[in-house]
């Protein structure tokens, strides 16, 4: 077993850490995890994992910066496999929230500007978007949306809404 534990621990990284982490909070009936069963999950004791994150605290706040990143690129490549076009430069991931939240927002001024919206213009429909499909999600996560009617079908209705209103701009 403690050799088990050395190959894990020499392969153990904050990126590996998170996607365990990911994957353990998408599975069916789950929403959150433990330092002890994330550090089973990955073969170490649960003191391994403190050399990468600050305890429970610590994952929380890292999962939501690599989450937030993750939105940010699914959202450039759709922007990319749909226009065909660059319209980002690489991004800097600096590990902070702050950043990945701007990465977020460059991609729907981006896509806005190509619009013909510009400047404060595009910084606030895009705000618009974002807080709408924000508090969307937000709702959906904690099963707000107790009617029998179809979440998703919402959701579509949502961004039909948006996309009107964006075209009347």
């Amino acid at each position: 077993m403690k050799c088990y534990l050395r190959v894990a621990k020499r392969n153990l990284t904050i990126t590996r850490i998170l996607e365990h982490a990911v994957e353990r909070i998408d599975a069916p009936g789950r929403n959150e995890t433990t330092i002890g069963e994330l550090a089973n999950d990955l073969g170490v004791q649960p003191s391994a994992l403190y050399n990468h994150i600050d305890g429970l605290d610590g994952l929380k706040q890292e999962l939501s910066v690599y989450s937030t990143h993750a939105v940010a690129d699914h959202l450039f490549d759709s922007v990319v496999a749909t226009s065909g076009a660059d319209l980002l430069p690489p991004a800097t991931l600096d590990g902070s929230l702050k950043t990945a939240q701007q990465r977020i927002v460059d991609v729907f001024v981006r896509v806005l500007s190509s619009t013909g919206l510009e400047g404060d213009n595009a910084v606030h429909a895009a705000r618009t978007v974002r807080s709408a499909i924000h508090g969307f999600v937000a709702l959906e996560s904690i099963d707000a949306f107790t009617s029998p009617v179809d979440p998703s079908t919402s959701f579509e209705h949502l961004v039909d809404f948006l996309v009107t209103g964006l075209a009347a701009a």
